[in-house]
């Protein structure tokens, strides 16, 4: 009897032992790289640094469309560098979605897939049916714009060989190793900010088959399943996103990976996490480096070092050759702009008026980089901030983010059941 009793406990001790060593560990990680919100636009639609650019260069976001050409080469320089499996872009490849600029962009990324490295790319709301803008004149033109066929048709040549392709969308399944999946998940081709009923169908298909085969999947879109901001949802977050996250939560999808809101943030408690990387074209210039070894994903989120290329290629700009700061700078310029003119006639003195913009301004760039906000170094600013909660959005706004004083996160380990 005590024999039996013995090898009762002994299993009972081996069984966690044992499930836990039930998920194979690869040999050696496979590392992805994924960048949104590059909004590229081509140089020769940009005028001169003293053109008015009718609210592109100073836009309400902060996006340093000036230097987007020396930003995205400086980005692909160094994707080539550290050579991953492949390469994610999850949309707003371009500002407006000029043919031109999409031209110019799949002519830059052909070197990442020369050097090996595989792209995936999805469009953005920016990128397909939209009206482009030229604003090389004196005044904004439109320019040509690429519809959904023509964005399916010219980024073809960048899509590996091998991927399956939903019938009615630009998703498609990108098998990354035997027992790894990416679904990258169209919601703008045809339409924007949701995933067709016919799309859903075909992600249900391919999701059940993963799981009877004991597949891990990735998802990726453009939008959020989850709202990231409690006041910034509406046009973020897919209009359909329940029926998203139920799919995804009854087949044991890994996590989300997202973009669009520009923000840096991190939703992990939830059964499926949503990582939304921040664009690459504002304050942080942040990319997502991933890895999966087939037990555990890992994501953080890197700073692209403009400067390092700017110094490599010879340049002589000092916004380029010290970026990280001027980046940070001219992001905090606009908001402190943006806030400044908000209070404008209120009856604020200047002095407070300064203040509380600089406030907004160092919250906001931080809350964007998703890094920690400490209220006590704004303490006066926040004071004259709360007595306007009730008529300011930015008040209020300034006070949702404050929610949140840890950041939105820049990095996550998942454990894969």
């Amino acid at each position: 009897m005590k024999k039996y009793i013995a090898l009762f406990l002994a299993a009972v001790i081996l069984l966690p032992i044992l499930a836990s060593c039930g998920r194979k560990k690869l040999d050696e990680p496979i590392e992805f790289i994924i960048a949104n919100d590059i909004h590229y636009i081509s140089p020769s639609l940009l005028g001169d640094e003293n053109s008015d650019l009718d609210g592109v260069q100073y836009s309400r976001d902060g996006k340093i469309v000036h230097y987007i050409s020396e930003i995205t080469d400086a980005f692909i320089n160094e994707i080539i560098e550290k050579k991953p499996k492949a390469l994610i872009l999850a949309g707003d490849l371009t500002l407006s979605g000029a043919r031109l600029s999409h031209e110019e962009l799949v002519g830059k990324l052909k070197s990442v897939k020369d050097a090996g490295i595989d792209v995936l790319i999805i469009p953005g709301n920016h990128d397909v049916d939209k009206t482009a803008v030229d604003y090389s004149g004196e005044k904004p033109q439109e320019a040509e714009a690429l519809d959904s066929d023509g964005f399916i048709e010219l980024y073809a040549q960048l899509m590996p060989d091998g991927i399956d392709c939903d019938p009615s969308s630009q998703s498609f399944i990108y098998k990354a190793a035997e027992k790894l999946w990416i679904l990258m998940l169209d919601t703008n081709i045809y339409g924007q900010c949701y995933a067709k009923d016919l799309t859903l169908d075909w992600v249900e298909e391919k999701l059940k088959a993963a799981q009877a085969d004991k597949i891990d999947v990735i998802t990726v879109s453009h939008q959020n399943i989850y709202a990231h901001s409690e006041l910034l949802s509406f046009g973020y977050q897919l209009y359909n996103a329940d029926k998203l996250i139920s799919l995804y939560e009854k087949y044991g999808v890994v996590c989300n990976l997202s973009g669009h809101i520009h923000l840096q943030s991190i939703v992990d408690n939830k059964s499926v996490p949503e990582i939304a990387t921040s664009s690459l074209a504002i304050t942080g210039t942040h990319y997502g480096m991933i890895s999966y070894d087939g037990r555990e994903l890992a994501y953080r989120a890197e700073s692209l070092n403009v400067s390092a290329y700017a110094n490599k290629m010879g340049f002589d700009n000092a916004d380029l050759l010290d970026f990280s700061k001027y980046a940070t700078s001219f992001f905090e310029e606009i908001a402190s702009k943006q806030a400044a003119e908000s209070l404008a006639g209120s009856g604020i003195s200047e002095e407070n008026i300064a203040i509380m913009a600089e406030t907004y301004a160092k919250i906001n760039s931080a809350y964007f980089e998703g890094k920690p906000i400490d209220k006590s170094e704004y303490s006066a600013g926040l004071e004259q901030w709360e007595l306007y909660i009730e008529e300011s959005f930015i008040a209020k706004y300034i006070m949702s983010m404050l929610k949140n004083p840890d950041g939105g996160g820049l990095e996550i380990t998942i454990k894969i059941d």
